[in-house]
């Protein structure tokens, strides 16, 4: 199999997730009085609710796949490389965003605001509101992380652990029930949340892509434009359940499509040249996390120089506007901020280093958040 192609459909999946939480944030920011007062799309189409699943379940087969050895199912390399690795790639961008964040709070409200809420952010406080507030995905992805780590590099049945955790949440929720929210109850809601099953649908993928890899021959052609229909029969999905995180039937469903999206990413086959679709799709997956992290700023900004030059524009063409400005300014960051950041500190070694996966390169494997 193509290194290329694999990697191209996942980097694909990636940049359309992150596309699809920049566009409800679009909308909703528009329609907020203090700017234009009413949203172009004027119905919940659930954006973020599916960005985010999606990019869960692509980072619980990510991780896993370039972790485990296909034959044995055991990590390629020392815990401590890998901990660090994804410390790397996540951490040290979290910080530089969040001091940027409340630097721009601080300035545009003249020194008051909130400091805990970041503090939070910058240690991934599990429990609690944190500013920027997309950085609550990073809280379960970090504990994906340790409890990967915590699992894989034992002896005894791994899989069995993961999947009892993965699982946990059906067990858990139904004990602790609807009980008013204590700080334990928050902390256990945390740990044994419903979106774990997103990773675990993720993990369930990666180990057949391992296992089975003939079952992944790349047959898709056009493969940026099926997943974007895909993703739009998935934002269907969604408004027809009326889709929350608080349900374990909605994620369940949720975690199913994406899946399923998924294989086809797998399966995408890509022209020896990209044309302009694929290679767009391309530079949107490499900055996803970047896009991911940015994009409330920058759309902050859009919104407040835009409602103040043309009030009287196109909420339309604002929306679309905002989504260009953040997934541009998205790609610019990544290239010149956080790539070179995050390739210099994963060059330090701890421990034994990971070996590479012959079908999916460093740079672009690492999650987004």
């Amino acid at each position: 199999m193509s290194a290329t192609r694999q990697l191209n459909g996942i980097q694909y999946l990636r940049g359309l997730a992150a596309a699809l939480v920049v566009a409800e944030h679009a909308n909703l920011g528009v329609g907020l009085p203090k700017y234009f007062g009413r949203t172009p799309v004027p119905f919940e189409f659930y954006g973020g609710a599916a960005g985010v699943d999606l990019f869960f379940v692509v980072s619980g087969f990510i991780i896993a796949y370039i972790t485990l050895e296909p034959s044995s199912l055991r990590p390629r390399g020392g815990v401590g490389d890998f901990l660090w690795r994804r410390f790397a790639r996540i951490v040290p961008f979290l910080w530089l965003c969040v001091a940027t964040y409340a630097a721009l709070r601080f300035v545009g409200r003249d020194g008051s605001f909130e400091l805990e809420p970041y503090l939070r952010a910058l240690t991934l406080f599990p429990i609690g509101q944190v500013n920027p507030s997309q950085a609550w995905t990073l809280r379960h992805e970090v504990l994906f992380y340790l409890v990967f780590a915590t699992i894989f590099w034992r002896s005894g049945p791994r899989l069995v652990l993961v999947a009892a955790w993965m699982l946990s949440p059906i067990v858990v929720l139904a004990l602790v029930g609807s009980a008013q929210p204590t700080p334990p109850s928050e902390l256990i809601g945390f740990a044994f949340n419903r979106l774990n099953l997103l990773f675990g649908f993720g993990f369930l993928a990666s180990l057949a892509y391992l296992r089975r890899p003939d079952w992944f021959v790349p047959k898709v052609p056009n493969g940026m434009t099926v997943l974007t229909s895909l993703c739009g029969l998935y934002l269907l999905l969604f408004m027809l359940i009326s889709y929350t995180h608080l349900a374990t039937a909605d994620v369940v469903l949720a975690g199913i499509g994406a899946s399923l999206i998924l294989y086809v990413a797998l399966r995408a086959r890509t022209a020896p040249t990209p044309g302009l679709i694929e290679r767009v799709g391309l530079m949107l997956g490499d900055a996803s996390y970047a896009i991911y992290l940015t994009h409330g700023a920058v759309i902050s900004a859009i919104l407040g120089a835009w409602s103040h030059l043309a009030p009287g524009s196109s909420v339309l063409v604002v929306a679309l506007g905002c989504i260009a400005g953040s997934l541009g300014t998205g790609i610019l960051v990544h290239r010149t901020i956080e790539r070179p950041m995050v390739r210099w500190l994963q060059d330090f070694r701890f421990g034994p280093r990971m070996r590479e996966t012959p079908t999916l390169m460093s740079d672009t494997t690492s999650k987004l958040g």
